[in-house]
């Protein structure tokens, strides 16, 4: 077995031995120019987000709120009529097509979910002509 200390090395080998352990000191300048080269990246200003990426990121948005508004928008070709007060009924016309029969009727069936406090103050109702 060999060692690092055996005089019969092979030429890479008597090579590596003859350079040393590897370790080898920089130059006397070499961290005076380190430092300078620290201190002067560190005065450089900061890299900003280019225009062409501000750009493209403006476009992404235009894109992305353009197609949240289609797919959002109500659909207005099964060609409904919308909803307005115009077009619904009153409450009057809606009382006057049932009969007065079925309202009695719907009162005697429900007497107990009504408040007693209603017969009191809407008596008239029920009886006009008195």
């Amino acid at each position: 077995m060999s060692s690092n200390k055996d005089p019969n090395l092979s030429g890479p080998l008597a090579d590596l031995q003859r350079r040393g352990d590897g370790f080898r000191t920089p130059a006397p300048d070499y961290f005076e120019a380190l430092a300078e080269r620290s201190i002067e990246a560190g005065r450089q200003p900061a890299r900003t987000i280019s225009t062409n990426r501000q750009w493209l990121s403006l476009a992404a948005s235009v894109v992305l709120l353009f197609i949240t508004t289609v797919l959002l928008w109500p659909d207005t070709a099964d060609n409904r009529p919308l909803a307005n007060e115009s077009q619904q009924p009153t409450s009057k016309a809606l009382l006057a097509e049932i009969d007065a029969s079925d309202i009695e009727a719907y009162i005697a069936d429900n007497l107990d979910n009504f408040e007693t406090e209603l017969y009191a103050t809407e008596f008239s109702n029920f009886y006009p002509n008195e």
